[in-house]
């Protein structure tokens, strides 16, 4: 069936169905002209993101159900860089009246596999039609102690990354390369046949799962996630600390399925590293020499942008990534 047959009301009551919960401090959850939840003392993070057809999804390349996975993650990285913690999500879905009721589905699927594995909840939103390419947001709101900001890094500081970089624009090219989706949802086992290195990186395109920093973020002194590339992500954060960085290139975490894709497809893996995005890894500075499952990939300085390769020689570095316009 056809979403133009289902109609706003039904389309409505399978959303509010698929996310019905109950919770003390949402009164008025789903089904209202408003969510009402009874905020507790403190502070709450508030976060947004868009997800545009032809800008940040291809479904000739991703699923549906993958596209609702990611807007998730996308939300609850930010959340998480700011050192908070997520609950609650508004969500907005337009989509063609073209489109299946089964990719509606989909795009619930992979949004509840996401609410699950972050344990926050749907409180409402909005649906419409569109008369060209479907779009997916999300607000996501959460309790922050004091909130970890961009501009809190100093001269002196160590600069830090989660995991490895270039991993989620290696995985896209490759599933370019290949020409077709790979119907595979959160958890699901490498598919046979498929180097694993490889499969690793196309799942961090298509299901991106965000870092939390909760064991090491008493130690953050400043953070931003790396969802635009390593480069453009960093110079945010200097700017906004009004310092500059040295980055060390031999300490830049790639991971071998980069590698493997880069070589087949005769790409620099360093571009991917420095100007790929949608990695969701976190970014942050710290004053400590060593932080568990993290790498320590660059300094913090007075001024400048500089990166040194393994012999200690330096050279000015123009920050590289994704922009929309």
């Amino acid at each position: 069936m056809k979403l133009n047959d289902i109609g706003e009301l039904s389309l409505v009551e399978k959303i509010k169905k698929a996310f019905g919960f109950e919770d003390e401090y949402v009164p008025v959850p789903i089904g209202d002209d408003a969510a009402i939840i009874n905020v507790r003392t403190g502070n709450y993070a508030i976060a947004t993101d868009v997800m545009v057809e032809g800008v940040h999804f291809d479904t000739s390349l991703v699923t549906y159900y993958q596209v609702g996975f990611k807007l998730i993650s996308s939300n609850v990285s930010d959340i998480y860089a700011m050192g908070a913690t997520p609950e609650y999500v508004l969500l907005n879905v337009v989509m063609e009246g073209r489109r299946n009721e089964e990719d509606l589905d989909d795009i619930i699927d992979g949004i509840k596999d996401a609410c699950e594995l972050y344990n926050v909840k749907v409180i409402g939103g909005d649906v419409s039609s569109s008369l060209s390419g479907d779009f997916l947001s999300a607000t996501v709101i959460g309790p922050a102690q004091v909130g970890i900001r961009r501009s809190g890094a100093s001269v002196g500081d160590n600069i830090f990354v989660t995991g490895h970089l270039g991993c989620s624009s290696a995985g896209l090219d490759q599933l370019k390369a290949q020409g077709q989706t790979l119907n595979v949802r959160y958890g699901d086992p490498s598919i046979n046949g498929m180097d694993a290195d490889v499969f690793e990186c196309i799942i961090r395109h298509a299901l991106p799962v965000a870092r939390d920093p909760k064991i090491y973020k008493d130690d953050v002194k400043s953070m931003i996630d790396v969802s635009d590339g390593l480069l453009i992500d960093l110079k945010r954060l200097c700017d906004a600390s009004r310092i500059g960085a040295q980055l060390y290139k031999d300490r830049i975490p790639v991971s071998k399925g980069a590698l493997k894709i880069a070589g087949s497809l005769n790409m620099d893996v360093m571009d991917y590293a420095f100007s790929g995005g949608e990695d969701y890894e976190l970014l942050f500075t710290s004053k400590r020499d060593e932080i568990e499952g993290c790498t320590l990939i660059g300094e913090i300085i007075e001024k400048g942008f500089y990166l040194s390769d393994e012999n200690g020689n330096r050279s000015e570095v123009l920050p590289g990534g994704y922009t929309h316009f």
